[in-house]
C-alpha cells in the first residue's frame, strides 16, 4: 500500500459546507519526549507564519457568490485556475483543497498579489458573467470582464479573461491557447459541471461519467473530454469502486489517452494520467517519469499537475527533482495537505529526517488528525533516534491500518521485542491484504529479513502501489547487503541493483 493511497477523493460541495460551519481546529506543539494539544483560536493555519514568497504576478481564484444565482461559479473558478496555471509567470494560488472558494478573502496568512474574482449573475436561462481582477496590495490597476451569456459561450469567457490577466499583469508569457472546439457552447457548459463533479465521491464521479459520454458521443476526439473520463475511470480503478460485468476501466483508461493524445498532445492532463497510468499499473518507471516532466513542461503553475507528476520522480531516487515540484505545488496550493504528506516523504527517503519532522509539524498544525500524518511523523522520529516520541504518536494516529504501523515499529525501537511481536502479528492478521509493503518494513528494521522478503514477494504478486516507495527507504536498509534486495530491484527496473 502507497502512503499516495491515503487521499480518497473528496465531495467538495460537502467540503465547502462542512469548512464554513467553522469547525475548531487544534494545534499540536512537539518536544523531544512529549507533546501537549492546544485549542487553537483562529483559522486552520494561523499559528504558522506564511513561508511562501509570493511573487507580483501571483493570483487568487476565488468565487464571488451572488444570491441572484451562481450555479456555474465554482466550475468556472476551477477552469480559471487550470487555465491560468498553464502561463508559466503567474502564480496561481489555487484552491485544489477548495479552501480559497470557501472565502472571498481567501486563506489566512496567504497574502497574494492580485485577486481574480468570478461572479455568475441570473439562472439558467439569463446569466451574466463577471470576472475582476484587482491588486491586494494597493496598487489602483483593476480590470474587469463582462459577458452577457445569452449564448453561455464559457469557453470565450474563460479565454477572454486569461487573455486580459496577462495584458493586465504585464507578463512575457502567453496564456496557452485553449485546445481546439469542435463541440458546442452549451456542451462545454456540461463539461465544466463534468469536471466539477468528478472531484467529488463515488456517486459525483458516476454522474460526471454520464455527462461526458453524452459529450463524447457528439464529440468522440475531444481531448479534454477523453482525458477527463480517463482520470475519472482510474480513480474508480484505485478505490475499488463498483465495475459492471465485463469492464476493466484501466484498460478503459489507457485506449482513451491515446484518442487524446492522437487528437491533441498539448494538454498537461493527456501525459499526466499516462504518467500514472504507467506508474500504478504497468510498473513503467521510465515512462511515467518522461510522461510527467511533459504534463509539467505544459503546466507549470499547476500544482496538481506538479504534485501528482512527483511520483514518478520518488519512485525512481530523484528526489530533488520531486522535491523542487512538492515545493512549488505546495506555494501554489498552501492548504492542500496531501502535497505536505509527500514532500515529507521525499525528505525521509533523501535522508532529511529534520526536515521532514518539520514538514509534518506543519501539516498537523493545519489538520491534526489527517490520516497516516502521525504515522509518518513517527517514521522520521525513529531515524532520529526518537523511539519514544514515535510510540506517543502512535497513541493518537486516528487510522487504524496506520496505528498499528507506527506501534510495530516503536516497539522494536524502543527493543520492547515482546509487546512488538504482538503489535506485527495484529497487523499481519488485519491489514496483510493492503500493507505488505509496511508489513516488510517493520520486520526489516526489526532484523527479520527472510520475513522481510517474504511479504515484499507478497507486495509484488498482489501488485502492491507501495513497492513504487522502495528506493531510499531507510526502513529497508538493513536488507541492502542481502543479494536478493539487488535482485528484486534488478527485477522491478529500478535503480540500486548494480
Amino acid at each position: 500500500m502507497a502512503f499516495d493511497n491515503l487521499f480518497k477523493p473528496k465531495n467538495l460541495k460537502r467540503f465547502l459546507l462542512a469548512l464554513a460551519a467553522g469547525a475548531a481546529a487544534l494545534t499540536v506543539y512537539f518536544t523531544a519526549e512529549h507533546f501537549q494539544v492546544v485549542p487553537a483560536t483562529g483559522a486552520l493555519d494561523v499559528e504558522i507564519e506564511s513561508p511562501y514568497a509570493l511573487g507580483p504576478h501571483s493570483i487568487l481564484v476565488a468565487m464571488d457568490v451572488s444570491a441572484e444565482g451562481g450555479e456555474m461559479t465554482q466550475p468556472l473558478a476551477l477552469e480559471m485556475i487550470r487555465q491560468l496555471g498553464q502561463v508559466e509567470a503567474v502564480e496561481v494560488i489555487a484552491p485544489g483543497s477548495a479552501f480559497a472558494l470557501a472565502a472571498a478573502s481567501g486563506p489566512s496568512g496567504i497574502d497574494p498579489a492580485w485577486r481574480l474574482g468570478i461572479r455568475n449573475i441570473g439562472g439558467a436561462s439569463s446569466t451574466r458573467l463577471i470576472a475582476h481582477l484587482r491588486s491586494r496590495r494597493g496598487d489602483p490597476i483593476s480590470t474587469t470582464v463582462r459577458q452577457d451569456a445569452g449564448s453561455q459561450d464559457l469557453a470565450r469567457f474563460v479565454r477572454n479573461v486569461v487573455e486580459e490577466v496577462v495584458r493586465t499583469l504585464g507578463v512575457a508569457a502567453e496564456a496557452s491557447p485553449p485546445a481546439p472546439r469542435t463541440i458546442s457552447a452549451a456542451q462545454y457548459r456540461e463539461f465544466l459541471l463534468a469536471r466539477f463533479y468528478a472531484l467529488g465521491g463515488i456517486k459525483d464521479m458516476a454522474m460526471a461519467r454520464q455527462i461526458l459520454d453524452g459529450i463524447l458521443q457528439q464529440a468522440p476526439d475531444w481531448a479534454p473530454a477523453l482525458a477527463a473520463q480517463a482520470r475519472i475511470l482510474l480513480v474508480q480503478a484505485s478505490v475499488g469502486a463498483e465495475v459492471a460485468e465485463g469492464e476493466n476501466r484501466v484498460e478503459q483508461a489507457r485506449a482513451l489517452l491515446e484518442r487524446a493524445a492522437e487528437a491533441d498532445d498539448q494538454i498537461a492532463e493527456v501525459h499526466l494520467y499516462r504518467s500514472l497510468l504507467a506508474h500504478r499499473y504497468d510498473w513503467d518507471w521510465q515512462t511515467a517519469l518522461e510522461a510527467a516532466e511533459k504534463a509539467v513542461a505544459l503546466a507549470p503553475g499547476d500544482a496538481d499537475v506538479l504534485s501528482a507528476a512527483s511520483n514518478a520522480a520518488f519512485t525512481l531516487g530523484h528526489f530533488e527533482q520531486g522535491k523542487a515540484w512538492l515545493n512549488r505545488a505546495i506555494t501554489l496550493d498552501p492548504l492542500a495537505l496531501g502535497h505536505r504528506l509527500k514532500l515529507g516523504l521525499m525528505q525521509e527517503f533523501a535522508g532529511e529526517f529534520d526536515a521532514a519532522v518539520e514538514t509534518y509539524r506543519e501539516l498537523m498544525v493545519k489538520q491534526p488528525d489527517f490520516p497516516g500524518a502521525h504515522a509518518c511523523l513517527g517514521r522520521a522520529l525513529l531515524q532520529l533516534d526518537r523511539a519514544q516520541s514515535a510510540l506517543l504518536h502512535a497513541e493518537v494516529e486516528p487510522s487504524p491500518l496506520w496505528q498499528r504501523y507506527i506501534t510495530a515499529l516503536a516497539l522494536y525501537g524502543l527493543d520492547r521485542i515482546e509487546e512488538a511481536d504482538a503489535a506485527l502479528a495484529e497487523l499481519e492478521a488485519l491489514h496483510g491484504h493492503e500493507a505488505a509493503i509496511q508489513i516488510a518494513e517493520v520486520h526489516a528494521f526489526a532484523g527479520h529479513p527472510d520475513k522481510a522478503f517474504e511479504w515484499l514477494g507478497t507486495a509484488v504478486e498482489n501488485r502492491d502501489p507501495g513497492v513504487a516507495e522502495l528506493v531510499g527507504n531507510s526502513l529497508l536498509q538493513n536488507l541492502a547487503d542481502d543479494p536478493r534486495w539487488k535482485q528484486l530491484l534488478a527485477e522491478l527496473a529500478l535503480p540500486g541493483n548494480d
